[in-house]
């Protein structure tokens, strides 16, 4: 079937787990209805797919992706070094909420960008900025192959 997919295959395709899809957006005014259901297999589990118009979804999309994009104003002093914590704080954010992309920070951020002084790591406040400005939406996983939310609990524990 041309031009129709699954929720799953959608959410997929945009780098979404379908849970969240069908949790924060299916509720949404305007999100598209399900066309039709695919005809249920002996091994398909126990209920039928619903499909859904690509192009609907798509324009949907469009119109409602969450992004982060540009919500971060620039700091004074956008060429200090400065702690994760002390950014975040400075921005009026929990230090929580810069801190734990501290792994992603380190791998995009250039040696000059950075200065390790033992237990302390200060960062160029401009690249930690642009970085979070730069992180994508909501729901969206960093790196979907290590995204917990697209694994079931048999997945990440080895058991059938």
């Amino acid at each position: 079937m041309d031009g129709w997919v699954t929720l799953a295959q959608w959410a997929d395709k945009h780098g979404y787990s379908p849970e969240y899809v069908r949790n924060f957006w299916t509720p949404l005014l305007g999100f598209p209805a399900p066309a039709s259901s695919h005809p249920r297999s002996a091994s398909s589990g126990r209920f039928e797919a619903e499909v859904y118009s690509e192009a609907a979804l798509d324009a949907f999309y469009a119109a409602h992706r969450p992004e982060h994009r540009g919500t971060t104003s620039m700091l004074d002093g956008p060429d200090e070094f400065r702690t994760l914590g002390t950014i975040a704080s400075m921005l009026g954010l929990d230090r929580k909420t810069v801190s734990q992309y501290r792994q992603a920070i380190d791998a995009a951020v250039a040696a000059e960008d950075y200065q390790d002084r033992g237990a302390r790591r200060l960062y160029r406040t401009r690249v930690v900025v642009d970085w979070l400005n730069a992180r994508p939406g909501r729901g969206v996983a960093a790196d979907p192959a290590t995204d917990r939310r697209r694994r079931r609990p048999a997945e990440t524990t080895g058991e059938a």
